[in-house]
């Protein structure tokens, strides 16, 4: 949202995270102003496109039952929360199925520019080459389209940050137990892994020994790479959800893939040992209205030159105080990881605070402990 901001407000561009996604960023950057429900309904269309998009690859897959397939998506509370949040992830992943379709249909430049865009998008879509590459006849011609159209969305910001503005953040990685637990419960939730492992189980029996698509397999195995070379997100598996679908599509009789469908709806709405994903998202977004209000409130007593950290926060945050960076002695910042700027701002005599609630994001995106180093903006 911050570079949204920039674009539509100065005309500037400035990543909103390394390496950028300027293609979301300019096309929520007339919408950033008219505040949350604009930008989230924005990604929910999106997220109805991509549905779509799903529905036709299970189709082409030899899929039984297509439009079970493709609610069997839409139902997994990771990509249900995704949509109505605004951020890149389904907008990468929509151009790239898109890229891989064209390429089904043999149409090397379509396939580029599509592919282009997604990486535009969010860079990591790129993977999704892999199974481009594999369908794909004039090899050589996409790969050139590919990168004339997605390496030349982040000459911007090479020119705003150099090269190491192209490197992501990185941070402190969790445990073996957690990447597994929001790899497979983080992403289907309870009772929607169950139903993932009884239909793959299923299709398992079904396929009689036979080598898996390469679609499938393509997909899933680079982006199931990425996610534990970098366990920060179980968005980051998305790409990955639709892989494992389409490798299930063709293999589950048609009363399985409804069943499947109405267990991943389950999960969303329904939690068994720990609570309902979609009802935790609502919850989590009242708590962050009423934070907001509190931060709000507190910013506006400060008298004294303030570095406010808000991580995750920071879009609401700013959108509260009228879009602002500064209001008052406090400036607004999504982090600060750099220990050397940090003892300079303490030597300089400003005070260091945070948004209370950041500090397993902040762990996680600087490997750094917030509170070692700030003090909470409010109780």
């Amino acid at each position: 949202m911050e570079s949204a901001r920039g674009l539509i407000e100065e005309g500037t561009y400035r990543p909103s995270r390394p390496p950028g996604y300027p293609l979301v960023e300019v096309l929520f950057a007339p919408l950033v102003n008219l505040g949350p429900l604009a930008t989230n309904g924005l990604v929910a269309v999106v997220s109805t496109l991509v549905t779509l998009r799903v529905l036709d690859l299970a189709r082409a897959h030899g899929a039984r039952e297509p439009g079970a397939i493709a609610l069997a998506f839409a139902c997994v509370p990771t990509v249900w929360v995704a949509s109505v949040t605004s951020i890149d992830y389904l907008f990468g992943l929509g151009l790239a199925l898109a890229a891989l379709r064209a390429a089904h249909r043999e149409r090397p430049v379509a396939t580029g520019v599509l592919l282009g865009l997604a990486i535009a998008a969010r860079a990591t879509s790129g993977l999704l080459l892999v199974p481009i590459l594999l369908r794909a006849e004039r090899r050589l011609l996409t790969v050139a389209i590919v990168f004339a159209v997605g390496a030349q969305a982040y000459l911007a910001t090479v020119a705003v940050a150099g090269w190491e503005g192209l490197v992501p953040l990185g941070g402190a990685r969790p445990d073996a137990l957690f990447v597994l637990r929001q790899g497979t419960l983080g992403v289907f939730g309870e009772i929607g892994l169950i139903g993932v492992l009884l239909a793959s189980a299923l299709a398992l029996r079904a396929s009689r020994g036979e080598r898996p698509r390469s679609d499938a397999a393509a997909i899933v195995l680079p982006h199931l790479a990425l996610y534990l070379s970098a366990p920060y997100e179980p968005e980051y598996l998305l790409p990955a959800v639709v892989g494992v679908l389409l490798w299930i599509a063709p293999r589950l009789e048609p009363r399985a893939s409804w069943a499947l469908a109405g267990l991943l709806l389950a999960s969303s709405l329904v939690g068994v040992r720990q609570p309902a994903p979609v009802l935790v998202d609502h919850r989590r977004r009242l708590q962050e209205m009423t934070l907001v209000e509190d931060v709000v409130e507190a910013v506006e007593q400060c008298t004294e030159p303030t570095a406010l950290l808000c991580g995750r926060m920071y879009p609401k945050v700013r959108f509260a105080l009228g879009g602002k960076e500064s209001v008052g002695p406090v400036d607004l910042h999504v982090s600060i990881a750099n220990e050397s700027r940090l003892r300079r701002l303490l030597a300089e005599g400003v005070r260091l605070r945070y948004v209370p609630g950041i500090e397993g994001w902040y762990r996680r995106r600087t490997g750094l402990e917030v509170s070692a180093f700030a003090e909470p903006l409010c109780p």
